[in-house]
């Protein structure tokens, strides 16, 4: 992995090698550590418990490493949780990740397929300053 955007598109001014990605995972751990959780606990205890977690959707928007997935998946080993990056790049192989997790390119500057709207109990999203762009060039 190179320094380079891993497409055309991709417009991350930042790095897609190793140390970006141990970046990324230890902002996860500095974020966790200031608030104390993952997924917040008033949105935990709206979903279904055990086995009726099958039916939670939990979107990841600019997924990075998955990191934050892989935590929740843990919590929420029956929920459906997808992960959507520009690129996947930064993400471990899908052998190693779990079972209820699913990772997919999409560009969150184009408009979302319709399997995705109103698919999802929860949408994460954190820490896309550095994707934003000015106020001209968003839709």
């Amino acid at each position: 992995m190179g320094s380079q955007p891993f497409s055309k598109h991709d417009t991350y001014v930042l790095a897609r090698d190793f140390k970006s990605a141990s970046r990324l995972n230890y902002e996860h751990y500095l974020w966790h550590e200031t608030v104390g959780y993952d997924l917040h606990p008033e949105i935990l205890a709206t979903l279904p418990s055990s086995v009726d977690q099958a039916s939670v959707k939990i979107a990841d928007v600019a997924c990075g490493t998955a990191i934050w997935l892989r935590r929740v998946a843990q919590q929420l080993p029956h929920a459906h949780l997808d992960g959507y990056d520009i690129s996947l790049a930064q993400c471990p192989p899908i052998q190693w990740l779990p079972k209820n997790v699913r990772l997919r390119e999409w560009d969150l500057f184009n408009e979302p397929s319709e399997e995705m709207l109103g698919a999802y109990d929860v949408v994460h999203v954190r820490l896309l300053f550095v994707v934003a762009r000015g106020a001209s060039t968003v839709g």
